[in-house]
């Protein structure tokens, strides 16, 4: 019987799925790359033919993050409220996060981009990413053209993304005060959500 191989794609999401526990362990400057490819099971010379440096591996991280973020936003747009569902999809990521070693990897990256620009050029790129699901979204809810969306809500859908980036990094152990510093991150996301949903174009 022949075994079928994984193909190169699955291939390349086992070897991120190792790394990210040996980032958020030793960090983007403390993990060497053969670290990194013992992590992955992987000499070092086959290890270089995936990521050729350690940029690389961020932006493949990034790149299969951004795919599962927009899997959520299309339910969301596909949902009879898409605003409502949105909610929905930010508390449960949130906490995903929060019980992951998630966002630890994502606060040592978005550190690592405060001083390396190759990695904050890749930041930025997924913010505004992010931001163009975001609007979309927004554009379906009120009703409004995508320019009309884009002005007036670009700096509400930042807010949303540094709220949500912030609660998902907090690193306190579960404790009340995590617990109580979670529920207001969301409570303002909440009512940013709100004031969109208030903005419907007018028939």
């Amino acid at each position: 019987m022949q075994v079928a191989l994984p193909s190169a794609g699955q291939k390349t999401a086992d070897i991120l799925g190792s790394l990210r526990s040996i980032f958020a362990e030793k960090g983007f400057d403390g993990a060497s790359m053969q670290d990194l490819a013992r992590a992955a099971g992987m000499s070092a010379g086959n290890f270089y033919r995936y990521f050729p440096s350690k940029a690389a591996i961020i932006e493949a991280m990034i790149t299969a993050d951004l795919q599962r973020m927009g899997a959520d936003f299309e339910t969301a747009l596909l949902a009879g409220d898409p605003l409502t569902e949105m909610r929905a999809q930010i508390r449960s990521r949130i906490h995903q996060h929060q019980c992951s070693q998630d966002g630890c990897l994502w606060a040592e990256i978005h550190a690592v981009a405060l001083r390396k620009p190759d990695i904050a050029r890749i930041m930025a790129s997924m913010e505004e990413q992010v931001t163009a699901f975001l609007l979309r979204i927004f554009a379906l809810h009120t009703g409004l053209d995508a320019q009309a969306a884009q002005s007036a809500f670009s700096a509400k859908a930042s807010l949303i993304i540094s709220l949500f980036r912030s609660a998902a990094m907090i690193g306190l152990p579960d404790t009340p005060v995590k617990t109580q510093l979670t529920d207001q991150i969301i409570t303002v996301i909440d009512k940013t959500l709100d004031d969109i949903s208030g903005a419907r174009k007018k028939d």
